[in-house]
């Protein structure tokens, strides 16, 4: 998928898995509240669902920043392909392109699982839930930042959907959830600042919007 706001393409197609449209079969699961409130809305993706519901953190844990988290090594390209298994019948069901990219170099980092495999099934169902006509395009990728002389590693999730006003971009990630993604955001960030990480989002009303989940390559 080509980013819209001209995002150039770094690395060697060659060094990068590209799956596109491969279907998954459905599951029959037990749906928990909490955890429909936490992705907002994710209920929509049965075996979705399964996945946040079978390991999911607790919710006023995370608001507080009270989460014990469990720091392991965490094989990035694994947890992406659960991610996309998990959510492709959706954007499917709604024809959408589903896109995702991966470096064949496996990618390592030292973080808690299940947070953030919540953060991007939060991330990725969003996306898929406001894009009505598009793609749906996740990408892994590591970036050095010379300043300092870090590795980062950055989850990005991009679609075509109607895209955010610039005056709601600003209060994305309050408590007081925006109306089209939940409190799924808020709560996502908070998670993500308890990896020592960050979630950015670019955005053009109309055109569509990237969110990037950015994480130290411990």
């Amino acid at each position: 998928m080509r980013s819209w706001w001209h995002l150039p393409c770094r690395g060697d197609p060659e060094q990068r898995r590209i799956y596109v449209r491969c279907a998954v079969p459905n599951t029959t699961i037990n749906r928990s509240k909490e955890a429909l409130e936490f992705s907002g809305n994710i209920g929509e993706s049965p075996t979705a669902y399964s996945t946040v519901g079978k390991n999911r953190l607790d919710l006023a844990k995370i608001e507080t920043g009270s989460v014990e988290l469990k720091i392991e090594p965490v094989h990035c390209q694994e947890l992406l392909d659960e991610v996309a298994n998990a959510l492709r019948p959706l954007a499917e069901a709604k024809r959408l392109h589903f896109e995702l990219i991966l470096p064949i170099t496996k990618v390592i980092i030292q973080t808690d699982r299940q947070a953030l495999s919540q953060i991007l099934l939060n991330l990725a169902h969003n996306a898929i839930r406001c894009t009505e006509t598009g793609s749906i395009c996740i990408e892994l990728r590591r970036r050095l930042e010379s300043r300092r002389v870090k590795i980062f590693t950055e989850f990005s999730v991009e679609d075509t959907g109607p895209g955010i006003r610039p005056e709601e971009l600003t209060r994305l990630f309050h408590a007081r959830p925006h109306r089209s993604t939940g409190p799924g955001l808020y709560l996502s960030q908070k998670l993500a600042s308890l990896l020592d990480g960050r979630i950015e989002v670019m955005s053009v009303h109309g055109k569509g919007s990237l969110f990037r989940l950015v994480v130290l390559g411990k």
